[in-house]
């Protein structure tokens, strides 16, 4: 038979080949930290909100560089022109600020997600985000206002933004308008509906 024949050979060539010794690894398990539930949950909280961050389009990569002297203006459609006049005449009461100034754009872009997700929280329909004019960052100055104009119109609560006078900071400051949040929606139909009787 063919097949004894090749295994009688196979062994005839393996027959004085002796399997290697394992080594055999000790793991210290001494040393080991127990994992921190709290850390956990934090790294988990971070890994989430930087998924969140990115599926919304808030880009550390190139964006279209404004000159630091230069208005920041937006409205979406739908906002009524009166509305968008009062925020640029700075006509409506800032209730949250933010001051991005000295961060890193990695960081910038964290805090400004942070930020404005917690003002809709809290209800605040007006913010201001002091972002400087970034005149030292030489060759790219206004690296922060840069990005922040393009974030800004990333977030589906966003209504509008505009520089803010100078009062409050001007070009090196902007107001931003969010939408009222569901629970302020309510709020409002319910009154509403209370008027009418």
């Amino acid at each position: 038979m063919q097949q004894d024949d090749d295994w009688d050979l196979f062994n005839q060539e393996m027959g004085d080949i002796k399997p290697l010794k394992q080594d055999k690894v000790l793991v210290n398990t001494s040393n080991k930290k127990a994992l921190d539930p709290q850390a956990m949950a934090e790294h988990l909280y971070k890994l989430k909100q930087q998924q969140k961050i990115e599926q919304l389009g808030l880009t550390t990569g190139y964006v279209e560089p404004i000159d630091p002297y230069d208005p920041l203006d937006y409205k979406k459609d739908g906002v009524q022109d009166g509305v968008y006049k009062n925020l640029r005449q700075a006509k409506y009461s800032v209730t949250n600020r933010l001051d991005l100034r000295q961060l890193s754009v990695e960081q910038a872009r964290v805090v400004l997600f942070e930020f404005i997700q917690q003002s809709q929280n809290d209800n605040h329909r007006c913010l201001l985000i002091q972002h400087g004019l970034g005149l030292n960052n030489q060759p790219h100055p206004a690296v922060i206002k840069s990005y922040l104009n393009n974030w800004l119109e990333c977030f589906e609560q966003v209504l509008a933004y505009h520089s803010a006078p100078k009062n409050l900071g001007g070009l090196s400051a902007t107001l931003v308008l969010l939408k009222k949040s569901d629970e302020k929606k309510r709020e409002t139909k319910e009154h509403i509906q209370k008027r009418l009787g």
